[in-house]
Parts: C-alpha cells; sequence; structure tokens
C-alpha cells in the first residue's frame, strides 16, 4: 500500500502542475555575444579567427604626424602568423602573413589602431 501512495502523490503533484522544471529548459544555454565567440580559444590552445591577436605579436603605434599612424606588428610567436588590423572609422587592412621573427609595418592615412586579430 505504501508503494501505491507514494506513486499517487508522485502522479497528483505531476497532475497539478507541482513537477520541477526539467534541468535543461532551467539552465537553457544562450549564445555568447560575438565579441566573446571572436575571442574564444580552442582546447588546443590555438586562437579562433578573428580573436584578439596573441602576446607575442608585438605592436607598436606611432603617430608622426595628425594625418596618420604607422602601426609595427612583430612575431615572436615561433611560427607563421596571419593577422589583420583592425580601423577605427576605415576599412580593417587585410589578413597577412607575418613569419616568425619578421615584422609587417602598416600605414593608417584614414581612421585610427583599434586592434590586432588572428585571421
Amino acid at each position: 500500500m505504501h508503494k501505491f501512495t507514494a506513486a499517487a502523490t508522485a502522479a497528483l503533484a505531476l497532475g497539478s502542475g507541482l513537477a520541477l522544471a526539467p534541468a535543461a529548459s532551467a539552465g537553457a544555454a544562450v549564445p555568447a555575444p560575438r565579441s566573446v565567440v571572436a575571442s574564444s580559444v580552442r582546447a588546443g590552445g590555438a586562437l579562433t579567427a578573428g580573436g584578439t591577436a596573441p602576446a607575442c605579436i608585438h605592436r607598436t603605434v606611432t603617430q608622426p604626424t595628425p594625418e596618420y599612424q604607422h602601426v609595427f606588428l612583430y612575431n615572436t610567436c615561433g611560427k607563421t602568423m596571419h593577422v589583420k588590423v583592425i580601423v577605427n572609422y576605415w576599412r580593417d587592412t587585410s589578413c597577412v602573413k607575418i613569419k616568425n621573427r619578421h615584422q609587417k609595418v602598416f600605414t593608417l592615412n584614414f581612421g585610427t589602431y583599434r586592434k590586432t586579430v588572428v585571421c
């Protein structure tokens, strides 16, 4: 009789809407904002495309005159890296390949330097 009572109580609770929502719907996954996804790291430690370039890509930005900026990128990552410069108020640079221990210089005639990303 005890088993029947427990089953009947459970059925009554379920039928009356007192049951809890399943765990999956209570904490449903919400997609991350685009900026968070863009800078995520893969399980193997490699940056995903579009994420901020790692610290081994050294950046130096100079502004010799108010009309333009120079962006110097130097690669010490131990491997060839593909990067591009994100520019405020203008088009971003194209994706370029920088070999290990090599430098690439960009001259920004329009816009201002924002950040460097992998591509």
